[in-house]
């Protein structure tokens, strides 16, 4: 028996898993409805539910331990979609910080002219930032 195997952003999957991304790539699909031609197939997808729920339970971990709301963390139900929402929000913190670690380059031999084109620009996020967080606030009644 031999299977086709494809090597997709670095991991290697096989056919029905990338066909079945590719249908729901698009736009107008919502679902699909893979079915399992053999055990394998079957075993290949635990393996991979119970990685993705590993790694979801050791982020979990470690966002309660990071975060202030810890016991509001550890008491909420661990429901199916419980793992996904610990990635997304793991990532999230990571994006975040990666963006709040970054730093201009090349500024150190810039022209008057160009300097206060880089003081205008940094003067319009900061306005914008604070409009955003003044929006992003809650109406007190």
């Amino acid at each position: 028996e031999t299977f086709l195997m494809l090597n997709v952003r670095g991991a290697t999957e096989d056919l029905a898993s990338v066909a079945c991304r590719y249908v729901l790539a698009h736009d107008t699909v919502c679902s699909t409805i893979p079915g399992f031609r053999n055990e394998r197939q079957a075993r290949e997808k635990r393996e991979k539910a119970e990685k993705l729920a590993a790694k979801a339970a050791a982020t979990k971990a470690k966002l309660a331990a990071t975060s202030a709301d810890a016991p509001a963390a550890a008491d909420a139900p661990a429901g199916p979609d419980e793992a996904k929402r610990a990635l997304i929000a793991a990532a999230l913190e990571r994006a975040k910080a990666q963006k709040a670690a970054v730093e201009p380059k090349n500024t150190d031999a810039l022209t008057p002219e160009q300097a206060a084109q880089v003081a205008d620009a940094d003067a319009r996020r900061a306005a914008q930032a604070a409009t955003d967080t003044a929006a992003d606030a809650p109406e007190s009644n």
